[in-house]
């Protein structure tokens, strides 16, 4: 009885000394943080924008969000992997939830 009050206690204790940023971190696969272009020529051929984050660039799209608003624009990004992407070996084709200018 004593073994389970202290569990019920500890599990207790870990929700509610976490917090997120935000509500951000944790909420989504990617977080990156880089320039948002218009996507030229690529070898995988999907996707209209990229983001060009430290060594890696990463063709993005957005159901909900006007990317044009951020082109050429330092910026934060959160998504998500695009079912049934990558194709060919490509990178993942993140669908862009979140964005915040840097």
């Amino acid at each position: 009885m004593k073994i389970e009050v202290l569990l019920l206690c500890f599990i207790i204790f870990l929700f509610t000394s976490c917090e997120k940023e935000e509500g951000i971190i944790g909420e989504y696969k990617y977080e990156l943080k880089g320039e948002i272009q218009k996507m030229g020529a690529t070898w995988y051929m999907y996707g209209t924008y990229q983001i060009k984050s430290n060594s890696a660039t990463y063709p993005i799209k957005s159901s909900t969000i006007d990317l044009d608003k951020y082109l050429n624009k330092k910026v934060i990004i959160w998504g998500d992997p695009t079912p049934g992407y990558p194709i060919d070996f490509g990178p993942d084709y993140i669908e862009v939830k979140r964005i915040k200018n840097k």
